[in-house]
């Protein structure tokens, strides 16, 4: 659980920050926020993106998004797009400096998208009916849905454009196979070898092999 009093000091030291154009005198008689607080928050910030994200991992996914109150899956009526949560958490990964997690990411995304690209072909075999376009294969990124240009553009192909500008920058030879997939061929959680999984970011948030 996310610490309430912290995440109020995070505020307050938010609002103590000094814009550099700022024309408010009262600005120039606050302290200095000093190094340990910084550090502070910004390990505040992490726990808190770790919270949402571990959440969303073990009691959504691949659900688009998760229902904060109650804890279950949902659907975000305006994309209707299955793991559209952790699409558009892709860069942010990179950014909290979880290199394993984004790696697994990929991959869970990868075999999500085959998935549907079996399920798509067996549902068309046996309903029989009509033919499918030559372009028409199915899988995560061809649902057949009407989605709003604008989230669709933010969310997605922002996400994956982000996601993939700074994999280039700041991903190679970050994570070896062992840490995405175990021996079973399963992707991993955490630290987990198969089904005993602990907090998904928590471990492995920086590796530089």
């Amino acid at each position: 659980a996310i610490d309430q009093s912290a995440a109020s000091i995070l505020l307050r030291t938010y609002l103590q920050s000094s814009p550099a154009d700022s024309d408010d005198d009262s600005f120039n008689h606050l302290p200095p926020m000093p190094p340990s607080q910084i550090e502070a928050n910004k390990q505040l910030l992490r726990d808190m993106f770790s919270h949402a994200f571990d959440s969303y991992i073990y009691n959504a996914f691949p659900a688009s998004e998760l229902h904060p109150i109650t804890c279950k899956p949902g659907e975000f009526h305006l994309v209707r797009l299955p793991a559209l949560t952790l699409i558009d958490t892709l860069d942010t990964l990179i950014i909290m400096r979880n290199f394993t997690e984004f790696a697994r990411s990929v991959e869970r995304l990868r075999f999500l998208d085959l998935e549907m690209k079996r399920e798509f072909n067996r549902t068309f075999t046996k309903s029989g009916k009509g033919k499918k376009r030559e372009d028409e294969v199915g899988g995560l990124f061809a649902v057949n849905q009407d989605v709003s240009l604008f989230e669709t553009t933010i969310r997605v192909l922002g996400g994956l454009l982000s996601a993939h500008q700074l994999a280039e920058a700041f991903m190679a030879d970050r994570v070896t196979v062992e840490e995405v997939w175990d021996s079973y061929g399963e992707i991993l959680l955490g630290n987990s070898t198969r089904s005993n999984y602990p907090i998904a970011t928590e471990s492995h948030t920086e590796l530089d092999r």
